[in-house]
């Protein structure tokens, strides 16, 4: 809820900005803006806690609104969102205004289809028959804007200020000028801003020295401070650094005079077609369909697309560059996009010194060492992992930022799709920067169940303190905090229904998400004894690598909103680079892979000609190049290591498909890869790649060759191209492409109905395990059962003997035959007690065992009800022994149903009740009541909360009728909302 208790100072001061003049009368403007309801005046203000409040201002004998309309601004019948009243609330200093909350998060998706800067609209219904924002039309506003105050907190007025000429304290912004103000602030602003925010954008820009467009920066001081005086502009920039990418980009010869490469003229062509230059455009078409054009047409087409004189001497221009950038900046090497970008700052920076002077074209300050760094960590991160260099560049970026400066949240890294060995290999490089031994997280082995959080941080089954959590550690105050979580999208994998499946994985993001901008969490460790009963774990400064192979979209889709907002800055998308070079890459990680195996520093690795061709033939044949690079690590990485111990490595080691395998296996081989069989040869081994010596790295010194010796040479040169013939007749043996596009078909079909197989065992094996159990307890159950019968089958027994020892003294003492006839009745009154008795308890038992067998995750309040009420007055042994039986059974599941009720928000009076059935029931059988069960009852119904109820200690012994061990231990209102609220994110407290 918002808290209005700051909002009259900041709003006074923002009306007093609206004098005249600075110096004028502030209340003027305070009550000019309380009358001027007619146009719709109004208040935005936001704690940034995703609401923003709207006020809308009352006057004497106005009430105001009921409601307010949001629309989509220009399509008033598609209402959005109907915000109700508020109630009134008193702003200090101003005036009384009526409060509409709004939640522009949940706007977010349904504007995301509007074109352009979307923008919404507000309208008020009801009310006494006007309003300020009333029924005559629709008053806009900047969406963005709107967005940005509901998660970093501040405050709107409007109407906006009317500019005017003898205020210079307000401007209205062009629109480039507008977007300049808003990149350099990093926040949306008005259309009429103050000019203080224009300082504060040009100190911005001035410190950042982004390379903003061209004129920006001088219009904006023009606006502040007016003109300032010419200097000579800075010499321009050399073209040498850029003309490789950037001929590459656009043909070769594009900067030579006279040439006309197909490239360049088409990126000629979008340009003049976006300036309406259409007899251009058209001689460019003819030329790039090869049809004759004139070449002073051309270079006149040139010049008027990419500056005058370009044609002539090809120096790369403005528009050149920011053409190729946008149009080949995606398939460009980073490296070459570097160079590129560098070109365009320093063509940008002579431009703009040669148009307003060095003073507003102020050099930026050199990260040139910052920048190599960057590039070299990337190039040491990325190195033979076959990943896509931006995404590789990008967790570079991260880590750069962790590792040398000291922040207060730790650094999180999310690697969505992430899968593969290069992958792997990523992860194991950047743990290994941080310099710290990391704790490792496996999804599907450790956050299978269904309590992740309670795993990390040693809280598992709702019980704080009973186990230590995984991310609670004793490493030194020193040593930064590093883990790493793998596999994330099994979290949760054991549980049959999906619904919870899914709670479990939001409830494992939300603790991420908490947890990093908390920069901690409580955790527990039971052998600490300052860790006992929990203690805050610091996370500031350290470093979280989380692996999925969820993609972007479908990580998003599975969290919540808040929590994507917040976790979307570290994801980090991986895939295989579109440029990767298979071999170069497995040659990569298998040399440092043999390197760790070996302990040689300088082992390389390279595959050989029918190895490469094997490869080849894969990737044409459908496999993706990932996979291949996957399968092949596996396939060597092993033979590598067993070489290493079994014989030693050169210094140059050879991989190349074993000797003894025929073409026809060959063939066979190829298509079970290709379609996701990955067998083994028998006679060859796991892997079909062998391990040769391929002799030391260094030239040895030239010697003189005999005769014998260099034909030997020969015919090693005629065994090398025969090697090569070989392997290019396994490729021409391969399957027809319609062939491998069935099989790869096929392969995928199977793969989907292996997945679900998957699915469907992981249900059935929950399932099985849930019908032994209860199979279990109806054996225990029936066992007791069989125990009672027994017993009372010997209680017979006994009432027949002495029966018969009753009549045989009758027949020996006939003169006491009053006093043995009254023995005899009262022995067969107790014999047919016994027996209807008997028959009323195998009967009840019958019932009983089926009722619990049939009833198995039933409500066990019922059988406390039942036990309380057949308990009170009787006095037969066996009845009782069966309803205590009765008693306990029913506790068991009693508890069970606590602590499943304690994951959900608001059972407190369920387990209440439960609670109180178990006393009742524990007292009408004479036994004491159990502490060790009613604190389990109490534990479970604090940990699921009572509503909004603050003291919860009270309300126990209020529904239970037993004293609460809890007393003092409630928080105060603002803690009891708090814990509340994150009862309802799933987060348990």
């Amino acid at each position: 809820m918002t808290d209005f208790d700051k909002l009259g100072p900041r709003l006074f001061e923002a009306l007093r900005q609206r004098a005249l003049n600075e110096a004028g009368d502030p209340h003027k403007a305070v009550d000019a803006f309380m009358e001027a309801a007619q146009a719709g005046a109004r208040v935005l203000y936001s704690d940034g806690d995703g609401e923003v409040a709207l006020l809308v201002p009352l006057t004497d004998g106005y009430d105001g609104p009921n409601e307010i309309a949001v629309a989509p601004d220009g399509d008033p019948t598609r209402v959005l969102a109907q915000l109700d009243d508020g109630g009134v609330v008193k702003v200090e200093g101003v005036g009384r205004f009526r409060v509409f909350e709004m939640s522009p998060l949940q706007l977010k998706k349904r504007l995301a289809a509007q074109e352009g800067r979307p923008r919404i609209a507000f309208r008020g219904e009801g009310g006494d028959g006007w309003s300020p924002l009333g029924f005559d039309g629709w008053f806009w506003e900047d969406f963005p804007l709107v967005l940005h105050l509901a998660t970093e907190g501040g405050l709107e007025v409007r109407p906006d200020v009317e500019v005017d000429p003898r205020d210079p304290s307000w401007k209205a912004l062009e629109p480039e000028l507008r977007e300049f103000v808003e990149s350099s602030l990093g926040r949306p602003v008005s259309e009429v801003v103050h000019t203080s925010t224009l300082r504060e954008a040009l100190d911005a820009a001035a410190a950042r020295d982004d390379g903003a467009v061209a004129g920006a920066l001088r219009s904006l001081r023009l606006c502040v401070e007016g003109p300032a005086a010419p200097a000579k502009a800075p010499a321009g920039p050399d073209a040498a650094q850029v003309t490789a990418p950037l001929c590459a980009a656009l043909g070769q010869g594009a900067l030579t005079a006279g040439e006309h490469p197909k490239g360049l003229l088409e990126v000629a062509k979008d340009i003049l077609q976006t300036q309406g230059r259409e007899a251009d455009v058209v001689r460019l078409k003819r030329a790039i369909g090869g049809r004759p054009v004139a070449p002073e047409e051309l270079d006149a087409a040139l010049d008027a697309a990419f500056g005058v004189g370009f044609a002539a001497g090809r120096a790369p221009t403005l528009p050149l560059v920011d053409a190729v950038i946008d149009r080949h900046g995606d398939d460009m090497a980073l490296a070459d996009l570097g160079a590129v970008r560098r070109f365009r700052e320093a063509l940008d920076l002579a431009a703009e010194a040669d148009l307003f002077g060095v003073d507003l074209a102020q050099r930026p300050l050199s990260t040139a060492t910052a920048d190599a760094k960057l590039a070299e960590l990337a190039e040491h991160l990325g190195a033979g992992t076959g990943l896509d260099e931006r995404a590789v560049f990008q967790v570079a970026s991260v880590l750069t930022a962790a590792l040398n400066h000291d922040a207060r949240r730790p650094a999180v890294l999310v690697l969505a799709g992430a899968k593969g060995p290069g992958v792997d290999r990523l992860v194991t490089r950047a743990l290994d920067l941080t310099e710290a031994e990391p704790i490792k997280i496996q999804g599907a082995a450790d956050l299978r169940l269904d309590d992740p959080v309670g795993y990390l941080v040693g809280s598992p089954a709702n019980e704080p303190g009973s186990a230590k959590g995984a991310l609670v550690h004793g490493a030194q105050a020193d040593q930064r905090f590093v883990a790493s979580f793998s596999g994330l999208e099994r979290v949760g994998a054991q549980l049959a229904d999906r619904g919870e499946r899914q709670a479990t994985l939001q409830s494992f993001w939300s603790f991420i998400a908490h947890a990093s901008r908390d920069a901690g969490f409580r955790g527990y460790d039971p052998d600490d004894a300052n860790r006992a009963r929990g203690a805050w774990v610091d996370l500031a400064g350290g470093v979280l690598v989380l692996q999925t192979s969820q993609s972007v979209a479908e990580l998003r889709d599975s969290l919540p909103e808040a929590v994507w907002a917040q976790l979307a800055p570290s994801v980090v998308p991986m895939g295989a680079s579109p440029r990767v070079d298979v071999v170069k890459a497995v040659e990569t990680l298998l040399s440092e892979h043999a390197r760790e195996a070996s302990g040689l520093p300088d082992v390389r690795v390279e595959l050989g000609d029918t190895a490469r061709g094997f490869i080849e033939e894969l990737i044409n044949g459908g496999m993706a190049p990932e996979t291949a690079q996957e399968v092949l690590h596996q396939q060597v990485a092993a033979r590598l290591a067993f070489a290493a111990v079994d014989q030693g490595l050169a210094p140059k080691v050879r991989v190349d498909l074993a000797r003894g395998i025929t073409r026809g296996e060959l063939t066979r081989l190829r298509q079970a890869w290709l379609e996701g069989r990955f067998v083994s040869l028998a006679g060859v081994g796991a892997s079909p790649f062998a391990i040769y010596d391929a002799g030391a790295e260094a030239a040895q010194a030239p010697k003189a060759l005999s005769a014998r010796l260099a034909k030997a040479l020969a015919q090693g040169d005629e065994v090398s191209k025969l090697r090569k013939l070989v392997a290019e007749y396994q490729r021409s043996a391969g399957l027809k492409d319609q062939d491998l596009t069935k099989l790869v078909t096929a392969n995928d079909g199977l793969a989907r109905r292996a997945a679900a197989a998957e699915v469907r065992i992981d249900d059935l094996s929950f399932l099985n395990a849930q019908a032994v159990a209860e199979i279990q307890d109806l054996r225990v159950l029936n066992d007791e059962a069989k125990a009672t019968i027994k017993g009372l089958k010997g209680d017979l027994a006994e009432a027949n003997r002495r029966i018969e020892a009753l009549n045989a003294d009758l027949a020996k003492a006939k003169g006491a035959a009053v006093e043995l006839k009254a023995a005899l009745d009262t022995a067969v009154a107790e014999r047919d007690e016994i027996t209807r008795t008997l028959r009323r308890t195998e009967q009840e038992i019958d019932q009983a065992v089926r009722s619990l067998a049939e009833n198995q995750g039933g409500d066990p309040t019922a059988t406390f009800e039942l036990v309380a009420a057949s308990a009170r007055g009787q006095q037969n042994r066996f009845v009782k022994g069966l309803l205590s039986q009765m008693h306990m059974v029913a506790a068991g599941r009693a508890l069970q149903l606590a602590a499943q009720h304690a994951r959900r928000f608001d059972k407190f009076r369920d387990i209440a009740r439960m609670a109180d059935g178990y006393v009742r029931s524990a007292r009408a059988l004479g036994q004491p009541v159990d502490h060790r069960v009613m604190r389990g009852f109490e534990e479970a119904a604090r940990l699921s909360g009572n509503g909004w109820s603050p003291n919860m200690a009270r309300d126990w012994e209020a529904l239970v009728g037993a004293e609460s061990r809890h007393h003092g231990e409630d928080p105060d209102v603002l803690g009891s909302i708090a814990r509340n609220l994150l009862r309802q994110f799933g987060i348990r407290v």
